[in-house]
């Protein structure tokens, strides 16, 4: 049985309102009324000073700060990431990570192809290939550097996050149940055209195609969708969010949509950080049952089915 033992989240200090997001991104007065009212965006966290390494080593540090443990007896580090090149040849922050936390026989590695699914796709992975008493760390996040990768036209706007998750097996705060992922290769394919990116038709299939899988996922695991305590969103706007409740025939408070004003679509770390805040809130009490999911550009969509084990963070492993 594979649980999420402990989730470290790590933001960059600056906050930049709605306003100061489009102006920077060149955004029309109708766009940015489009993102604030209807995509209730209101502000996000960036600050493209710091460095990648800086906002994954607060994540990573606030695991091994509270156990200790991980630095010899580390199985797997897992660097979960929506953009293939995150650094210059041999300049990649995995490397310096890996010196500064890890001192044991830990595998490393760096996964991307499923995009901003990746995160929510690994915990089946870790599932599959922890030993029984391994443990293992997802560490997601990465920098909106530019333009084209900070704005999904007439859809969602990134902000910048860093996520730690540290899984092993037996008890933790959230037992996992299951995964399952949907892959739609047709959006994956570039012609090398002008406009004929993996986006092109995406949109249009988005809801269906997003709907159809939570179906799916539900049915696999005999579980009804008021069966679920909250479903854990990637934040790429409150609109879709609305949208997909109603098509599910359920309310969109069902839906953990808070963090979407706060922070943005923080990529791949969206769920992870969704369910702490719940956690830290209170809302989440032993015994539920929650949904954590996440879309990629490309086609891909996972979800992880958990259980509430604890309703509080251990401080330090047994």
């Amino acid at each position: 049985m594979l649980s999420i033992i402990d989730v470290s989240v790590s933001f960059p200090g600056r906050e930049q309102p709605v306003e100061d997001a489009a102006a920077q991104l060149a955004l029309t007065q109708t766009e940015l009324k489009m993102f604030k009212r209807f995509y209730g965006f209101q502000s996000f966290r960036i600050d493209d000073n710091q460095p990648l390494v800086e906002l994954l080593d607060a994540a990573m540090s606030g695991l091994t700060a509270r156990h200790p443990r991980l630095r010899t007896e580390l199985a797997i580090l897992a660097h979960c990431h929506t953009i293939s090149d995150i650094g210059t040849v041999g300049a990649d922050p995995l490397d310096w990570l890996r010196g500064r936390h890890v001192a044991g026989s830990t595998e490393v590695m760096s996964l991307t192809m499923n995009h901003c699914a990746i995160g929510v796709s690994m915990l089946m992975f870790m599932d599959a290939l922890l030993p029984p008493d391994g443990l293992g760390v997802l560490l997601i996040g990465e920098k909106a550097f530019h333009r084209t990768i900070r704005l999904i036209e007439n859809t969602s706007i990134m902000g910048e996050a860093a996520a730690a998750i540290l899984v092993g097996r037996g008890d933790g705060i959230l037992k996992y149940l299951g995964g399952h992922t949907t892959h739609e290769g047709g959006f994956s394919i570039i012609s090398g055209r002008p406009g004929g990116g993996s986006q092109v038709g995406f949109g249009a299939a988005y809801y269906d195609f997003m709907v159809t899988h939570i179906q799916e996922v539900l049915t696999k695991y005999h579980v009804g969708i008021d069966d679920v305590r909250y479903v854990f969103p990637h934040n790429v706007n409150e609109a879709s969010w609305r949208r997909i409740a109603i098509s599910l025939k359920t309310g969109p408070d069902k839906i953990y949509m808070q963090n979407i004003r706060r922070y943005g679509h923080c990529f791949g770390a969206d769920p992870f950080v969704n369910v702490l805040n719940a956690l830290e809130e209170g809302r989440l009490a032993i015994g539920d049952t929650v949904l954590l999911i996440s879309a990629g550009l490309g086609g891909t969509v996972s979800t992880a089915l958990m259980s509430v084990q604890r309703r509080h963070i251990e401080r330090e492993l047994p």
